[in-house]
């Protein structure tokens, strides 16, 4: 939902904050789900009885989550979708 120029303000802003071993990899985790023109690749899924959607950190937390600890690519992508989660519920919730 937040557009690549937010994600990237962000991932700058943790940046500052943290270590990580390659920096353009995570930048290009962060934007890489928007830059997806189809399929779910920001894995949504319904909740609620069908009422809301979510994506699902768990299942990408599954799949991927040795290849967050190699290559920041990874937690870049995941880091969009916390992000995005994040966004959703300041916008909708305010």
């Amino acid at each position: 939902m937040a557009s690549r120029i937010m994600h990237l303000a962000v991932t700058d802003r943790i940046l500052q904050n943290y270590r990580c071993k390659d920096k353009n990899r995570l930048a290009l985790g962060s934007i890489l789900p928007d830059a997806i023109m189809s399929g779910n690749s920001h894995l949504k899924i319904t909740v609620h009885n069908g009422m809301k959607k979510t994506y699902d950190l768990t299942a990408f937390r599954s799949a991927f989550f040795s290849a967050m600890l190699k290559d920041d690519l990874y937690l870049g992508y995941y880091l969009h979708l916390v992000q995005d989660l994040y966004f959703i519920n300041f916008v909708y919730q305010h």
